[in-house]
């Protein structure tokens, strides 16, 4: 008889159609699917789809009488905010525990898409895809992983979460395509150096510099040359280049950009518009980003 290989959390965020989002490594290899409800009754479910780029997936279960969460906008949220994990850590069910928002807009650990929520709330393995919750117990974001410095994976008092921003659109995708189509420019970006701000005259290490441009990519039909610095995109600051592929999360092939550019000494504005993007996460070696 087949055998539970790995266990997480979810939410419910729609009853009507029964719908599930988890975490992406929670279901991952696996064939058949169980819900637990709070409420002690049990339910098979179906995988509708998942993104490895975001580490979400979503299932369907046929259930009478369900409950569903309300979901807010994550980008409501401000530092010093009270957040609250509810989840399955370490077998113990409908665990929650407290903390604040430590910083929003997390980058930098090597993961294909990252615009995270950080909390200090207590996450530890099998919180993994349970809700992060605002004071008012409203959904606000998906909870993915920690940063751990022992070798055991525990709670260090920093984890994150995929803020809802992102999580409706991938749910809404997958819901619709059974995949997320995402846009891409074709070119390839690295982050700003002191050393390279310095020889630009930009004064601020900030930015995504072109380091390569495809042929025939958007990018090059859009005019981007190897040596320019993206500063926003779409109105919207570019910090590092890590930046850029968690904007493209919430847009498809075709979608246009407006990206403001430096490029040799002054500021221009370039238009492109996206073609289709590869899903091809990466992950981190150090520090040690461990599954929730």
């Amino acid at each position: 008889e087949p055998r539970p290989t790995a266990s997480g959390s979810g939410a419910i965020i729609d009853a009507a159609e029964g719908i599930v989002v988890t975490n992406n490594h929670v279901v991952e290899g696996g064939q058949k699917f169980t819900v637990d409800l709070t409420d002690g009754r049990i339910f098979d479910a179906v995988l509708v789809g998942t993104d490895k780029a975001t580490d979400l997936a979503v299932l369907k279960i046929v259930a009478p009488d369900l409950a569903q969460i309300e979901v807010i906008n994550s980008d409501t949220l401000r530092t010093g905010d009270l957040a609250f994990a509810v989840g399955y850590p370490l077998g113990l069910d409908q665990t929650l525990t407290m903390g604040v928002i430590s910083g929003l807009n997390r980058s930098g650990l090597g993961d294909a898409v990252e615009d995270y929520i950080q909390t200090d709330a207590a996450v530890n393995s099998g919180n993994s895809g349970g809700p992060l919750l605002d004071s008012r117990g409203r959904l606000i974001g998906i909870n993915t992983s920690i940063l751990s410095g022992g070798l055991g994976g525990g709670n260090d008092g920093i984890a994150f979460a995929v803020p809802t921003r992102i999580m409706l659109y991938v749910a809404d995708q997958l819901k619709k395509n059974g995949e997320v189509k995402r846009g891409a420019t074709g070119a390839i970006f690295g982050s700003l150096n002191a050393e390279r701000a310095r020889d630009l005259h930009l004064g601020i290490v900030r930015g995504a510099v072109v380091a390569d441009v495809a042929p025939g990519s958007p990018a090059e039909r859009a005019g981007l040359k190897s040596g320019d610095v993206i500063r926003a995109a779409n109105g919207k600051a570019i910090v590092a280049s890590i930046d850029l592929p968690a904007m493209m999360t919430l847009a498809k092939p075709g979608d246009k950009v407006a990206l403001d550019v430096w490029r040799e000494g002054k500021l221009v504005r370039i238009d492109a518009t996206l073609g289709n993007a590869a899903d091809k996460p990466r992950r981190g070696q150090e520090p040690q980003l461990a599954a929730a």
